[in-house]
């Protein structure tokens, strides 16, 4: 439980830093908001990803909790990128 609750939570933290850019946001939600709602996404992304460290580190110890929370942070962050990528290539018009 405790590897799905990390890896879910630092999914989120990734798709909130994603979605709290000016330039994502008009990709992603087709218009860029103001400052004040993407400084919330962005700082909503952190907290995810500071309670990601706190429940890995909570439930297997702070020192094997931080490695997996590094594990689950690359490999969230490798599909928050990968999934951003596709969409600017198929706004581009390419496959």
């Amino acid at each position: 439980m405790t590897h799905a609750a990390t890896a879910l939570l630092c999914l989120t933290g990734f798709t909130l830093l994603l979605l709290g850019l000016p330039r994502q946001q008009s990709l992603w939600l087709r218009q860029p908001f103001s400052p004040t709602p993407g400084r919330l996404l962005r700082t909503s992304g952190f907290i995810c990803l500071a309670i990601a460290w706190w429940v890995a580190g909570r439930h297997t110890g702070f020192g094997y909790g931080s490695v997996i929370w590094f594990g689950w942070a690359s490999l969230a962050a490798m599909a928050v990128i990968t999934l951003n990528a596709r969409q600017w290539s198929l706004k581009r018009g390419r496959p």
